[in-house]
């Protein structure tokens, strides 16, 4: 039986970067957590962590890691079940998303959800399933279905993708004309504009204009609210601008753009994820 003690405090110091910080978290002196963990390493006849700075672990460890997260889940789901209170189980997961499926799906569930200790992995869809399967995240959402085996899939509502630009841009630009004004995107191949795009003006859509790189997709917006260019997005996220007035909808009248998104998640942990679930599935308020 391995010693919860050192269990914690080899979490902690993954979860914090290093020895000091996991010891303020758990209260005990930055020596006490170093045992713990030299400890564990000791009994367990192997490495665990890189004292690197930020601390990392190692092949052993981030296996140790990721179980750690699988039991403590299994942990709260039977004390829930028994109808228990466990104010001091804590469970640790990983979500790994576009930023996209981020800013519009993933956020407003994990508040619907009450979800709590969770992290959120950006990464692009490809690099997400890879993720999965080497097992380094518990979830995710990417653009297209997979079959990895020991992951259960699930299709998502399409979100809904618009298109904004400032007052003065949209002065400025007739509707079809908006397309030869710079684009703000997180990467040239974005493909929110063209789902737009096609959706609006149909496959024969005139060229883009020049495309300027954001580092995220707040910042597109951001960008867009300063006249910078239009934005793609998803509705969800545009909602406050467009309320405000900051940002105006390009083409409203016409047909409404979706992109689909799928939902994958470790099989064993399908029943600790079902408020997560629920909520990725419930329409916008």
């Amino acid at each position: 039986m391995l010693d919860y003690a050192a269990l914690a405090a080899f979490a902690a110091v993954l979860r914090t970067g290093s020895f000091d910080a996991a010891a303020q978290i758990l209260g005990v002196t930055q020596s006490a957590v170093s045992q713990r963990v030299k400890a564990l390493e000791e009994r367990l006849g192997c490495n665990l962590v890189q004292r690197t700075r930020p601390a990392r672990p190692t092949e052993a460890g981030q296996r140790m890691l990721r179980h750690i997260d699988d039991v403590t889940l299994m942990e709260a789901q039977l004390i829930k079940d028994l109808g228990l209170l466990a104010p001091n189980i804590s469970a640790h997961f990983r979500i790994a998303a576009p930023s996209e499926a981020i800013n519009g799906l993933l956020l407003r569930a994990l508040g619907r959800a009450q979800m709590q200790n969770f992290e959120i992995v950006q990464r692009n869809s490809d690099d997400v399933l890879d993720l999965l399967r080497r097992g380094e995240v518990n979830a995710g959402i990417t653009s297209r279905p997979l079959s990895i085996s020991g992951v259960a899939s699930y299709s998502l509502p399409p979100m809904e993708i618009v298109a904004c630009a400032s007052p003065a841009m949209v002065r400025n630009y007739p509707e079809a004309a908006i397309l030869k004004a710079p684009r703000l995107v997180t990467a040239p191949k974005s493909s929110l504009p063209d789902i737009w795009a096609k959706a609006h003006f149909g496959n024969k859509h005139d060229a883009f204009g020049p495309a300027r790189i954001m580092p995220s997709l707040g910042d597109c917006v951001i960008g867009a609210q300063s006249g910078l260019g239009w934005v793609a997005a998803p509705h969800d996220m545009l909602k406050g601008p467009l309320e405000t007035g900051s940002l105006v909808q390009i083409g409203s009248g016409r047909a409404r753009a979706e992109k689909a998104f799928y939902w994958h998640l470790q099989q064993r942990l399908e029943k600790a994820f079902t408020p997560l679930i629920t909520a990725l599935n419930a329409k916008p308020a």
